[in-house]
């Protein structure tokens, strides 16, 4: 941002967005909306099944383990079998495929970082509101979701950041002796 900035001085003299301005946004608003859109959604899922957990009393222990499978396999072989079920699907390269593709890394790691709060929530809390008779979706959303707000934005930041780092390609070293690529068009 800066166009002008000489040695000694603490700050650039002159401020520009016009480098800002020429790059094409569309990588970052499809990084923007693909993040949100996995986000928002293992959000949902997360809050729907631990509100389900604490209904029941109980995990599903099969559910559980469904959930982290793909932290647990090795990536490639059960990216390859996602591909094949899109393909299959006819939904290879659509925008509902990439949000499902990002779901399934985003969501694991959000119930991760959601659980232990929403299992520490007092439990007296939803009893009294439940007692002064308040229906069940009154309960979840006027008690539980507003006591449980910082652990939610902090389970949609790891959500996005998950998400956003799925999209971007590491950066690795030219090798030794190689050429530097040329400049993208």
């Amino acid at each position: 941002m800066a166009q002008s900035w000489r040695f000694p001085t603490l700050l650039p003299q002159l401020w520009t967005f016009a480098t800002w301005r020429a790059q094409d946004a569309g990588p970052a608003l499809t990084t923007l909306a693909i993040g949100a859109a996995a986000t928002a959604l293992a959000l949902l899922l997360s809050i729907g099944c631990l509100e389900n957990e604490r209904r029941i009393g109980r995990p599903p222990r099969r559910a559980m383990a469904l959930l982290y499978i793909p932290l647990l396999i090795p990536q490639l072989s059960f990216l390859f079998g996602m591909q094949t079920l899109l393909v299959r699907l006819s939904l290879d390269g659509t925008a509902i495929a990439l949000v499902w593709a990002h779901l399934v890394f985003v969501l694991p790691y959000v119930f991760l970082a959601l659980c232990e709060p929403w299992r520490a929530l007092d439990p007296r809390l939803v009893r009294t509101a439940a007692c002064l008779g308040a229906p069940p979706w009154k309960v979840l959303t006027r008690v539980t979701l507003p006591l449980l707000g910082r652990p939610l934005l902090a389970a949609a930041a790891i959500g996005f950041a998950v998400s956003a780092a799925s999209i971007c390609p590491p950066c690795s070293p030219a090798p030794a002796g190689s050429p530097p690529s040329p400049p993208r068009q």
